[in-house]
């Protein structure tokens, strides 16, 4: 037996499928964009204020001095090695706090709870956090990037849930 959807239910989807397409070109075209002016010649890009809607004067001049300088190999290598580690580290964290959450038969459950969930809605800041890395020696090295964003208290929470 087919269900009969009513004209209200109708009107709905289109309402819906209209707004989607819309926020669709809201969200696609500052990055189309960027790479539309991207393999633009300059001179039209610096000339032509409006919307670049296909490239024009068609060059990858950008892209040659780009991937010639000497630093990109390097921003690309710090990139990977930030999110692989954060990735894996901030994954193994959460999950052993979340999996400690979860037992009934944590002591102090409810007070170590507490202290998360508070320091999710009022944080030190900016100042303090930066006095703490000063603090332990950890100002200009790899291992801080990678340790400040290892821990977020709402994924703690969606995990021990």
């Amino acid at each position: 037996m087919r269900y009969k959807r009513s004209p209200l239910e109708i009107t709905f989807d289109i309402i819906n499928i209209i707004l989607m397409f819309i926020l669709l070109i809201a969200t696609l075209y500052p990055f189309l964009h960027v790479v539309f002016s991207s393999l633009s010649s300059s001179e039209y890009v610096i000339r032509n204020k409006g919307l670049i809607l296909w490239p024009k004067g068609f060059n990858l001049k950008g892209y040659k001095y780009a991937f010639k300088h000497p630093m990109l190999g390097k921003a690309y290598l710090n990139t990977i090695l930030y999110a692989g580690a954060g990735t894996l580290i901030g994954l193994i964290t959460m999950s052993l706090s979340a999996y400690a959450f979860a037992k009934p038969s944590f002591p102090g459950k409810g007070f170590f709870l507490f202290i998360i969930v508070f320091t999710m809605f009022f944080s030190g800041g900016l100042i303090p956090s930066y006095l703490n890395v000063r603090r332990l020696g950890l100002l200009n090295t790899r291992f801080i990037m990678i340790i400040l964003g290892s821990i977020s208290t709402w994924s703690i929470i969606m995990l021990r849930t």
